[in-house]
């Protein structure tokens, strides 16, 4: 039979100081472990430790500064007002009008000593006055024959055989040969026609007399419509005539000349 084990009073007593040394062991265990943890920056909560509730905790706020807004000032080019250049109105030129016709006839003198001239090329004008300047009175065509008269400046003053104009004539365009030119028309008593010719007549306003069958050739004088010729015979498209009134002869143009019968050609 197994024998009960029971405590006395001291019993209780020296069992109670045990148990208050191990709990005081186990307190200076655990404030030397806390002490420890301080030590190195952390803490330790016991578990046996109730939380200190009268310690508020701190509250970090944590103001967020907004980055700087950065205004895009858009880039704003200044051009310099552009100043208009005046325009000065120039008001058109007034034209000067040509000048007329000088009233100027040739003298007994230059009727007298007046040379022959014959134009050297097409289209030469005639004009009022001794420059380009002046009225334009007429227009001939290459071997127009003239009387000239004077020298003034750089033209001749003529009259034209054509159509007994006066005025002005450029020097460069005409060729003045030594012979007399004669104002008025020439009284020679017309030769007796030859046997071998054949009689004709100018039948287009102007036809030149040229010394040879050739419209290239020299022009010795005009011949006018109803102008009196002998005919001699045709070479190409020209006849070898003699004027009835001067006895001149060259060649015409045939197609100009009406004959009384058939040329003999050569």
């Amino acid at each position: 039979m197994s024998r009960r084990f029971r405590l006395k009073p001291a019993g209780y007593a020296v069992l109670g100081v045990l148990v208050i040394v191990i709990v005081l062991c186990v307190y200076a265990i655990a404030r030397a472990i806390v002490g420890g943890g301080k030590q190195h920056g952390e803490d330790l909560v016991l578990p046996s430790e109730s939380p200190d509730l009268s310690t508020t905790p701190e509250i970090v706020q944590t103001t967020t500064t907004p980055a700087p807004v950065i205004s895009e000032t858009p880039l704003v080019v200044t051009q310099a007002p552009v100043t208009p250049t005046p325009v000065q109105y120039t008001p058109p030129p007034t034209k000067t009008p040509d000048p007329k016709a000088t009233e100027r006839v040739p003298t007994s003198s230059e009727k007298k000593h007046a040379k022959a001239g014959e134009l050297t090329a097409d289209g030469v004008n005639l004009r009022a006055g001794p420059s380009t300047s002046y009225d334009r009175i007429g227009n001939y065509d290459k071997g127009a024959t003239m009387a000239v008269y004077a020298t003034d400046g750089d033209f001749y003053f003529v009259k034209m055989d054509k159509d007994g104009k006066i005025g002005f004539m450029s020097k460069k365009f005409v060729n003045v040969s030594e012979d007399t030119a004669s104002d008025t028309p020439k009284t020679t008593v017309p030769p007796d026609a030859p046997d071998e010719a054949i009689n004709g007549k100018v039948t287009a306003k102007v036809v030149a007399l040229r010394s040879g069958p050739n419209k290239t050739d020299k022009a010795i004088t005009e011949l006018n419509r109803g102008d009196a010729v002998y005919v001699y015979y045709q070479v190409g498209e020209f006849y070898y005539v003699q004027v009835a009134t001067t006895g001149k002869k060259g060649f015409a143009y045939a197609s100009y000349i009406s004959a009384e019968k058939s040329v003999p050609t050569k």
